[in-house]
């Protein structure tokens, strides 16, 4: 399954909030520099969705990301 993911790096706070089925908005502690908060966001992600397999298609270097979800 394929998921649209806006990213607010930086933040205060980290949570995932559902917009719709397939579309999701992230808040993240961890700044965006050295691919950190693009591996804390697979973090998030994976647990979100029960240790299933998250890798990134598209977006490492912007805001606005397009995630797979591999498994059942």
């Amino acid at each position: 399954m394929k998921i649209q993911v806006k990213v607010h790096a930086n933040s205060s706070q980290e949570k995932i909030e559902i917009k719709g089925r397939t579309v999701f908005e992230v808040w993240l502690k961890e700044k965006p520099t050295d691919g950190k908060a693009n591996q804390k966001l697979l973090l998030l992600m994976k647990k979100h969705f029960n240790d299933r397999d998250v890798k990134m298609i598209s977006g490492f270097n912007g805001r606005k990301k397009l995630l797979e979800v591999i498994g059942d």
